[in-house]
């Protein structure tokens, strides 16, 4: 896979990501609690503070072994609990701490299999209803999903209404399951979908908005919805020109991830709200300290309170994303090893570089990288060979990984640089690069001096 192509979620196969996350989790606490304001904590009220550190605990920059390191901040269980970074795994290495299910139930790391498995714990199958990993198959196969409450149990079912934010519900499945809710009869005017709930669902466009016009969509939640851009706000000013009231939040929309700084600043007369544009993913460290008070935006709340950058909110994704895959590129050989595909299944599923083929000759199934034919696969038996140029003698998938030559030969073809690996060889090129441009001036000085004697 190129470098080009290669994705973030890629980079989260490598088996020292975590431990680059915690490094950044450490850096990102020292950085907020260093470039704070020495009376940002201070001028907050008491429910302002508590606030802070319930955001704090669910800041995806955050990662239990910063939870563990800090002791002294009061973290709130009940928002760690929803955190990304919270796995299932730590849950049962710390029984001691205070989870709390119902955030649990809404964590992206919870997946269907692990509720099956622990039926006695405390699950909030409402919240459940948004996780992601919540399928319209697993609940039609399971309308009352707990198999120790009795079916009547009113905790004992799906919540409907929620449903329509998971983004596994797609507008297909709402239009063939008019009446999604097995507990009431068809004709109840309450048997229908929330349509608040599913303007946030990333499957609605505006296409499908404008398209169905009489379903009562919620364009607040609708202005955080990620297929809404600012070009669709700027040329629907009044969205439902039937409820005036019925419109764009700017709250909503200051989060929402096609909202660049550019925008912000471009437009200082909307009422941006600080605190969610601190969670846009567009937000840098960089504008954050360029624009310590947001100025000229530097504007009150109703409450008197300040409109600034929250830093319990801070999502910093580009920041952490580079971070990471930095830190992960300081062994570049080890790090491209470890993304590689291992066998011939994951090499046809993982890499958009290959295409499969039948030789019509020998009946062999073919894996040819579509650049040339540097690199080819053979599939014998289900055992991978892998042939090199017709300089290298064919070899198996192991001994290619074993052997540093052949893989910075793969690495390089697939998308690295160059074949070098290891700091010392990149400080080695940089210094020759810098010796081979100053003999470049040097010739163009020799050459100059040539010409002007002439």
């Amino acid at each position: 896979m190129s470098r080009n192509q290669r994705t973030f979620e890629d980079y989260k196969k490598h088996p020292k990501y975590q431990e680059c996350l915690d490094e950044w989790s450490e850096y990102f606490m020292e950085i907020i609690f260093k470039e704070m304001p020495n009376n940002y904590l201070d001028k907050k009220r008491r429910v302002e503070k508590k606030l802070f550190y319930c955001a704090l605990s669910r800041n995806p920059n955050i990662t239990f072994k910063t939870v563990q390191k800090y002791t002294k901040i009061p973290w709130n269980f009940s928002f760690l609990s929803q955190n990304p970074n919270i796995t299932w795994e730590i849950v049962q290495a710390n029984p001691d701490r205070p989870w709390d299910y119902e955030g649990l139930s809404r964590n992206p790391n919870i997946t269907w299999e692990i509720v099956q498995a622990n039926p006695d714990r405390d699950w909030s199958y409402a919240w459940l209803s948004t996780n992601p990993n919540i399928t319209w198959v697993i609940v039609q196969k399971n309308p009352h999903p707990n198999p120790n409450l009795p079916p009547d149990d009113p905790n004992n079912t799906w919540n409907y209404d929620l449903l329509g934010r998971n983004p596994n519900i797609t507008w297909k499945i709402v239009e063939q399951n008019p009446h999604p809710k097995p507990n009431l009869p068809q004709n109840d005017p309450r048997n229908i979908w929330s349509y608040s709930d599913l303007s946030e669902n990333p499957n609605i466009t505006w296409k499908i908005v404008q398209a169905n016009p009489d379903r009562d969509w919620d364009y607040e939640w609708l202005s955080k919805n990620p297929n809404i851009t600012w070009k669709i706000v700027q040329a629907n000013p009044v969205p439902h020109p039937d409820n005036p009231y019925n419109t764009w939040d700017f709250s909503d929309l200051s989060r929402n991830p096609n909202i660049t700084w550019e925008i912000v600043r471009e437009n200082p007369d909307r009422p941006w709200e600080f605190r969610y544009l601190s969670d846009n993913p567009n937000i840098t460290w960089e504008i954050v300290k360029e624009h310590p008070e947001a100025i000229p935006l530097y504007l009150e709340d109703d409450d008197g309170s300040e409109n600034t950058w929250d830093f319990s909110f801070l999502n910093l994704k580009k920041d952490r994303e580079t971070y990471i895959m930095d830190c992960l590129n300081e062994d570049r050989y080890n790090a491209r090893k470890a993304l590689m595909p291992k066998s011939n299944e994951e090499l046809q599923t993982s890499n958009p570089l290959v295409v499969k083929s039948v030789d019509p000759v020998s009946g062999e199934t073919l894996l040819h990288v579509k650049k040339d034919s540097l690199l080819r696969v053979v599939c014998k038996d289900n055992k991978p060979d892998i042939q090199l140029n017709s300089n290298l003698q064919p070899t198996t998938v192991n001994q290619v990984t074993s052997n540093k030559g052949i893989m910075g030969n793969i690495m390089s073809y697939l998308g690295g640089r160059n074949k070098t690996r290891g700091k010392k060889t990149i400080k080695k090129t940089k210094t020759i690069k810098r010796k081979s441009t100053k003999k470049r001036k040097n010739s163009r000085k020799s050459r100059k001096s040539k010409t002007s004697k002439k």
